[in-house]
């Protein structure tokens, strides 16, 4: 690991982009650390950070994010992607992008993964290619079958894109997408009152 740039550091984790050298070559990175976490925060951290790594690695081939380079007991290394988070991209009237935006949730979905954190408009990013790709799985959750928990969870990340989509191509959005707007899973609904105004 070549040390580049400080870009966040909180009770979760250390995160800083640079350069990770392998045996295919040297490349743009991220790295999360987990060394200097408070020792009243590292079992949340731990259990983040391994979301996060699961995650990854079963994302490794689906083009939909950053790709898990390494990854050890209390540190990881994922792929830069060269991009612009939604929030700073704005894509109005952009259909191609929200096209690519919700493939890369069918795949997601396919392999078993939910984000779980698409509310944030940060971690979509508008790669430098006009697609989307998604970033940030510390959230996400991985499941082998597809339960109940599992359609609830899938349910909420296209939702939330689509609220995303609604904000900035609502022309774009079809009579289908409209009545998932209209309706949250009652696992949303019980957060909103909740678990929300803590987080």
């Amino acid at each position: 690991w070549i040390e580049g740039v400080l870009l966040k550091r909180d009770v979760f984790s250390t995160v800083e982009r640079g350069r990770f050298r392998s045996d295919d070559g040297e490349v743009d990175a991220v790295l999360r650390r987990l060394d200097q976490v408070p020792w009243w925060s590292y079992v949340p951290a731990r259990h983040l950070f391994a979301r996060e790594r699961r995650a990854l690695a079963l994302a490794r081939d689906l083009d939909v994010g950053p790709k898990l380079l390494w990854a050890g007991r209390q540190a990881l290394v994922r792929g830069f992607i060269n991009g612009v988070a939604l929030h700073l991209a704005k894509p109005h009237g952009d259909a191609a992008y929200f096209r690519s935006a919700k493939a890369a949730l069918r795949r997601m979905h396919r392999a078993g993964i939910c984000h779980n954190d698409l509310a944030k408009e940060q971690n979509w990013l508008r790669g430098s290619d006009g697609r989307a790709y998604v970033t940030d799985f510390q959230l996400a959750a991985c499941f082998k079958t597809r339960s109940k928990l599992f359609r609830i969870a899938a349910y909420e990340d296209l939702r939330h894109l689509l609220k995303h989509k609604r904000s900035y191509a609502p022309e774009t959005l079809t009579s289908s997408e409209r009545k998932v707007l209209a309706r949250k899973s009652a696992v949303a609904s019980i957060w909103l009152k909740t678990g929300k105004k803590v987080y």
